[in-house]
């Protein structure tokens, strides 16, 4: 096959992959809106998704995009990355799950970044393939979702230089806060590895609490118990979970990071430019639309 071929095979995937991104999946009143099947709804499509996104980082992060906006996560970061993509600046590429686990390799000159995501292609063309249906094979977990945003934000704080006032920011303010920060160990550790990570673990565990309750919901809604009760304790158990999530304790180089704590401050600033002050960054269950969804479940 020519790579002119090649290259207008891409784009028609591309073209198609990104007519679905109008919809997100709260656009069913009530209900959970199933996964477009452009976007992988329709288990036919995963091939085609998989062959497309093992191409290169460009096309991974355009299904990247697709899925975010499906998912309501976060897209300026997808967004700053493909532009340092085509400055050369960043690679995304990828092992087998039994290869390794996911990294963001820095180089200092020039000053670059090289992303390696564990199965990124399968994962992408299939998660979130369950939401809304209910599915021959067993679902995906959202685990990769939340560390590729762990990935990602490590590759963005590294690469602030070239990115926008608010970020420089952020990045200038978290490596001052991390300045004496220590590990458990009791030795001192890096102030900008210290905050990349604490940022990086911050975000997945934000992704990782939308995408745990989103999928809660969801299973609750395909699923109901028969007993209306247990439905309302089903409900109080997914929004228990959420509104109490145990934040995963940021690590350096294998020692974990014993002070400072993330501050209300520097989260704020993570909330608002990193991810995009979308639902998922609030504190309560109650004032998200997950909470639309399951009063729909208590009043069919």
């Amino acid at each position: 096959m020519t790579a002119v071929s090649w290259a207008q095979m891409i784009d028609d995937i591309l073209g198609v992959v990104e007519s679905g991104t109008s919809t997100t999946v709260f656009d069913v009143p009530g209900p959970i809106a199933p996964l477009p099947d452009p976007l992988g709804g329709d288990s036919t499509q995963w091939p085609t998704l998989m062959a497309t996104a093992f191409l290169g980082a460009k096309p991974k992060l355009k299904l990247l995009a697709a899925k975010a906006n499906f998912l309501m996560l976060p897209k300026t970061i997808i967004d700053f990355l493909d532009a340092q993509v085509d400055a050369g600046r960043v690679d995304i590429s990828e092992t087998t799950i039994s290869e390794g686990y996911a990294a963001v390799d820095q180089q200092e000159d020039p000053r670059k970044a090289g992303m390696k995501i564990p199965g990124a292609s399968q994962y992408l063309a299939m998660v979130g393939y369950e939401l809304g249906r209910a599915p021959a094979t067993v679902p995906v977990a959202y685990d990769m979702l939340g560390i590729t945003y762990h990935e990602m934000t490590h590759a963005w704080l590294w690469l602030q230089q070239y990115a926008d006032a608010d970020l420089q920011t952020l990045y200038a303010n978290g490596y001052v806060a991390y300045l004496n920060a220590k590990g458990v160990s009791g030795n001192p550790l890096n102030a900008g590895l210290a905050f990349s990570e604490a940022a990086a673990y911050y975000v997945e565990d934000r992704i990782m609490r939308w995408c745990k309750a989103l999928s809660s919901l969801d299973r609750l809604r395909r699923t109901p118990p028969a007993d209306p009760g247990d439905v309302q304790t089903s409900l109080d158990a997914i929004a228990n979970s959420y509104d109490n999530y145990v934040p995963t304790v940021p690590i350096v180089k294998g020692d974990k990071i014993l002070a400072p704590v993330l501050s209300p401050a520097l989260r704020d600033a993570i909330d608002q430019k990193v991810l995009d002050a979308l639902p998922l960054t609030k504190a309560h269950f109650a004032d998200t639309k997950l909470a639309e969804v399951g009063a729909a479940l208590l009043h069919p």
